[in-house]
């Protein structure tokens, strides 16, 4: 098989060399055969020109010989017509003209008298186109071509005469040259056209016997081609399939480690409250001697405490349905005022309220909202527990018209830079006990609200800002800009 192609590749390769030399020798066989052409016109052309002056002068010199022997002008005009007479043809002939070119002798007694002196002619030796009468006037040997209309283009050679002011004119029909450079030319082209009809017969195997080579070249590139793509898209899916199922693995790797996590903080929240009431309930059945109520009290907040860890943990879990309709921010916020200021004054917390009074509607769920706000205020509250100094929590509930805030800042600490972008993730929390799903709920409620949440930059002012942003339900702010920069 490998000698079969190579000896294939040998014979395209000499078929290529041959063709390539005969376009190379039909190219300079054309080029020569047009120079030729070219060379053997002009040759003709002179031959004829160099016959033409050979007559002229003959005939120049016989009437030089008449006049130097004595005979007069008009004797000697008869002796050479007399010679004349019968010798001339349409196609070539000699005549005598005087200077102003009027025919004196000529082959044909009817064309004696003729006027030529008014005809042009065109020179050979300079290409200018002239009048007789101007060469009659120069008394110098001139050769030329002379066309007139639907007649045969005639060579021309003026000889004059010295002992007279007379011109002898040779006319010669350029057909015949034109003739024998047809003849010429038939010849070249017969000798061009089988050549060329082998070279083009050549070259149209060698192109079929090449692009048969090459599409067998590129048939098998191709089967190549396709049999390596289907082996690296094996692989690729191959890959991309372990690679799934390593996603799948870690991601259930995440979600029990995270669970473990959630149990482990359930658990410790859980524990501390319940620790709390065993004790307390277990000095009361005891018989306390100390305060009976103030034990009462303990257990009391521990037991809220605990409802409220299993009420967020069911919150987070489940994904209830937000049951929106058109309602004021401003009476959710004086709600959950009323709800969390007790708890507030218990823990020495001084809460602030501004609402503005052009607030627009909202279209909220009313339960999750206020759930949102109790939920900041008391993560504001709880950031200053063990904080020196005023503890205070400002709330204030402004608009732009498009959009409704309410911002939530406190005086503490402020969070830690490294938590700020993952703030609202969940289990990320800046409390030692804290389960880390409060602000995860709170980011998860605005949201499905078409609104925002955000940690806004603490700059100069201590302690933290969180801001809360929902769509006015007003129709005059439709088609406004989507998100205004709010600044508490």
């Amino acid at each position: 098989m490998t000698f079969r192609f190579a000896r294939d590749g040998e014979i395209r390769r000499f078929l290529t060399m041959l063709l390539l030399v005969s376009v190379v020798v039909l190219a300079i066989g054309l080029t020569g055969s047009f120079v030729l052409l070219r060379r053997v016109e002009t040759e003709l052309l002179a031959n004829q020109t160099r016959a033409a002056e050979r007559e002229a002068v003959i005939i120049a010199r016989f009437i030089d010989r008449e006049l130097a022997a004595g005979a007069g002008p008009a004797q000697t005009i008869d002796r050479l017509q007399g010679v004349l007479k019968g010798t001339g043809s349409q196609a070539d002939f000699l005549c005598l003209l005087d200077h102003e070119g009027r025919v004196i002798s000529h082959p044909e007694p009817a064309m004696i008298g003729m006027r030529w002196g008014n005809m042009d002619m065109t020179r050979l030796d300079t290409q200018q186109t002239v009048p007789i009468a101007s060469v009659l006037r120069s008394r110098q040997p001139v050769s030329g071509l002379q066309r007139e209309p639907n007649e045969p283009v005639q060579l021309i050679h003026y000889q004059p005469v010295s002992g007279e002011p007379w011109t002898v004119a040779v006319h010669k029909n350029t057909a015949v040259i034109a003739s024998e450079f047809a003849a010429l030319r038939w010849r070249l082209l017969g000798a061009a056209v089988p050549t060329l009809l082998l070279i083009s017969f050549v070259g149209v195997g060698l192109a079929r016997s090449l692009g048969a080579h090459f599409e067998q070249e590129l048939a098998a590139k191709n089967a190549t081609l396709e049999s390596r793509v289907r082996e690296r898209t094996a692989e690729l899916s191959n890959a991309l399939g372990e690679l799934q199922t390593a996603h799948e693995r870690l991601l259930q790797g995440e979600k029990m480690h995270l669970l473990g996590e959630l149990m482990a903080g359930i658990a410790h929240e859980i524990n501390n409250p319940l620790a709390a009431i065993s004790g307390y309930s277990e000095m009361l059945a005891e018989g306390y001697a100390g305060d009976s109520r103030k034990a009462g009290t303990i257990i009391s907040q521990q037991t809220r405490r605990v409802s409220s860890i299993v009420r967020n943990l069911l919150d987070f879990a489940r994904n209830r349905p937000v049951q929106r309709s058109p309602g004021s921010l401003a009476d959710v916020l004086t709600s959950a005022e009323e709800l969390i200021v007790a708890e507030l004054r218990q823990s020495g917390v001084v809460l602030q309220t501004s609402i503005s009074p052009d607030l627009p509607r909202v279209m909220m769920d009313v339960q999750q909202m206020e759930q949102v706000l109790i939920n900041l205020v008391r993560n504001a509250a709880q950031a200053l527990a063990g904080h020196a100094g005023e503890h205070r929590i400002s709330v204030r509930a402004f608009t732009d018209g498009i959009w409704v805030a309410v911002s939530v800042r406190d005086n503490g600490p402020g969070v830690p830079a490294e938590l700020r972008k993952k703030i609202f993730d969940s289990f990320v929390t800046t409390k030692p006990d804290g389960t880390g799903l409060g602000l995860s709920l709170c980011k998860r409620f605005v949201e499905a609200h078409g609104g925002h949440i955000e940690l806004l930059p603490s700059g100069e002012q201590p302690g933290a800002c969180f801001q809360i942003r929902l769509p006015a339900f007003d129709p005059d702010a439709a088609g406004r800009s989507s998100r205004s920069p709010f600044h508490p």
